[in-house]
């Protein structure tokens, strides 16, 4: 990377959608030497919600992580591909907040920053990793016919003020889960579509969305916020990354 702390903005109405499908990518598969996860995902229906926060590192210990006096480390698993730890505690407390993150005693602290805390580093000249992760994502869904989702079919969630990245709708298409034996026939492959939307709390589902899967069709719904941000400067550890993922799944029969 060409500077010492990149933030992938994706608010650019020219943005191609590969950009979404690139940071997807450097979320789950950073090629940084350091890659931190965060991830708190849920069901539309379901009041579990499955926590995550991960380390992998390259050919060295993986990063312990502290935040609001909180240890987040596990046992460690040694791989050719990276030595890494996942910690299943809830992470809700890291989302909603911009997070300074620094090193000390081989442990990357993660710090909730704040005006004053933000105009000293400026002043200090601060360097290394400052990423907003942003709010958990809450979702609803009104407008179904006979529980299928259709043209007209609304998506609502909560708004979030600070999140620059909009959010991400995803579709799969598993043919496995088919009860039709044509329509599995007819589109016999796995395939997902991602689009971007504003962060503006509501989405209208149009026939044109659904045109793109066979009628009748069981399809699973993700709609969430990431943020994704490297420093490669070294100033805090050599090439570390930070992804951050919140979506919420939902599963349905389309009709159009």
């Amino acid at each position: 990377m060409s500077c010492s702390n990149e933030s992938t903005n994706i608010t650019k109405a020219d943005e191609k959608l590969a950009t979404y499908q690139d940071v997807i990518s450097k979320i789950y598969n950073s090629e940084a030497k350091n890659h931190i996860l965060i991830e708190n995902l849920g069901g539309l229906y379901s009041k579990n919600r499955m926590f995550s926060i991960s380390s992998r590192s390259k050919g060295a210990e993986p990063l312990g992580i502290t935040f609001g006096g909180r240890e987040y480390s596990s046992q460690v698993n040694y791989s050719e591909f990276g030595n890494s730890w996942i910690s299943n505690v809830d992470n809700s407390s890291l989302f909603g907040k911009k997070i300074s993150i620094s090193q000390k005693n081989g442990k990357l602290i993660f710090a909730q920053e704040t005006n004053s805390t933000t105009a000293k580093g400026e002043q200090e000249g601060a360097s290394g990793i400052h990423v907003y992760i942003p709010e958990l994502v809450q979702v609803g869904v009104s407008g179904l016919v006979n529980g299928k989702l259709v043209p007209g079919t609304v998506i609502t969630w909560n708004k979030d003020p600070k999140n620059e990245n909009g959010m991400i709708l995803g579709v799969e298409y598993n043919p496995y889960e088919q009860e039709d034996l044509v329509i599995r026939e007819s589109k016999p492959n796995n395939e997902v579509v991602y689009d971007k939307v504003e962060d503006n709390g509501s989405y209208t589902v149009t026939k044109e969305d659904l045109e793109k899967f066979p009628k009748g069709a069981f399809l699973s719904f993700y709609i969430g916020r990431m943020a994704y941000t490297i420093d490669s400067s070294g100033s805090v550890v050599n090439e570390t990354s930070v992804g951050a993922l919140t979506a919420v799944r939902a599963d349905y029969q389309i009709n159009y």
